[in-house]
């Protein structure tokens, strides 16, 4: 009986010692944590590049053991990721670019001699141009310089809507005419009142976003009508018959030969003359949260932190418009999407 009492005491104590150590854990309103848990660290999130880094070096191992890349070839390719992923952690991005292209070297040679077949190393490519741009400060959603796409045809295939037609479906096509890199570039026709609008749907919406694109106007005309010659930026496409395109933070080129940056109901003051057969670099940055933009021109910054205030509702992609102050002839080139990366 006495041990029996001994051992219910101990049961107890242990129990009350318990309840008084819960007691000075700190609170957490309206949270659903036990004081198992509550001590337990968050995991580090890793930096874009190392994420990167890591996506290069998976694939590799994943071509090695389905006999794909021989294991001493994978070897070398991971010693030369890794020397990238050394200079990265200390902050050397210049040297580590270098190397990034050493490595891009190396997946060429392989292939050109036929140890890495072209279609499985084809990956690899686009990977360390990730890793390129992140090391440039940018995580990109999106980049096309319509290189892959089939001449004569609207982009349908790389998630592109032709959202208005223009002169007519036909006439929106890639083209192999103009080109800033490579050979193709997205051209659009413009009719009088009428532009060709394409739209690309983003997926993720980030608060702080930048939109890039080549624009090139070709031969142009007297304006008819006051409106834009080209135009391009971010925006969203409201519903129903002939839903009309809504500007959050664009670039015109007005028929008056002067370029503005603004939205729908609200532009600048003049920024610049434009003249056509000429590629214009682009860049639009772009606040959400608080609707204010900032736009280079070739490199230039010509207007920063505008207010954007005036339409409602976010944005939900990039738009390139052709113009319609007349019949217009715009090709776009080297579109890309990007938020900072940290």
């Amino acid at each position: 009986m006495k041990t029996g009492f001994v051992i219910l005491m101990s049961v107890l104590m242990a129990f009350l010692l318990g309840c008084q150590k819960d007691e000075f854990l700190p609170t957490h309103e309206g949270s659903a944590l036990t004081a198992d848990f509550r001590d337990v660290p968050a995991e580090p999130q890793l930096p874009a590049w190392k994420v990167a880094i890591l996506e290069i070096d998976d694939y590799i191992t994943e071509m090695v053991d389905e006999n794909v890349l021989a294991p001493r070839l994978g070897e070398v390719l991971m010693a030369q990721s890794g020397i990238v992923e050394d200079l990265l952690e200390k902050g050397i991005k210049d040297e580590a670019r270098e190397h990034l292209q050493v490595f891009d070297g190396k997946v060429e040679t392989m292939v050109e001699k036929g140890y890495f077949p072209d279609a499985y190393a084809r990956p690899l490519f686009g990977m360390t141009k990730n890793l390129s741009w992140i090391i440039d400060g940018k995580l990109v959603q999106f980049a096309d310089g319509f290189e892959s796409c089939e001449t004569g045809v609207f982009p349908h295939s790389r998630g592109w809507v032709l959202q208005r037609n223009g002169r007519g479906e036909g006439f929106q096509a890639v083209s192999d005419e103009m080109a800033v890199y490579g050979t193709k570039s997205l051209k659009l026709e413009g009719n009088i009142g009428w532009p060709a609008v394409a739209f690309k749907p983003m997926k993720e919406m980030a608060r702080v976003v930048f939109a890039e694109a080549r624009v090139y106007i070709r031969d142009p005309k007297p304006g008819v009508v006051d409106g834009p010659k080209a135009a391009f930026g971010f925006g969203y496409l409201e519903e129903g018959y002939l839903g009309k395109h809504v500007h959050r933070a664009f670039v015109y080129f007005d028929t008056n030969g002067y370029v503005y940056f603004g939205a729908t109901g609200v532009k600048s003051e003049k920024l610049m003359a434009w003249q056509g057969e000429e590629w214009y670099n682009i860049r639009i940055g772009y606040d959400d949260a608080f609707e204010r933009g900032s736009l280079w021109i070739n490199g230039e910054l010509v207007l920063e932190d505008f207010s954007l205030k005036g339409p409602q509702g976010a944005y939900a992609g990039v738009l390139l418009d052709s113009g319609w102050d007349a019949h217009t002839i715009t090709y776009f080139d080297d579109v890309m999407v990007w938020a900072p990366a940290e």
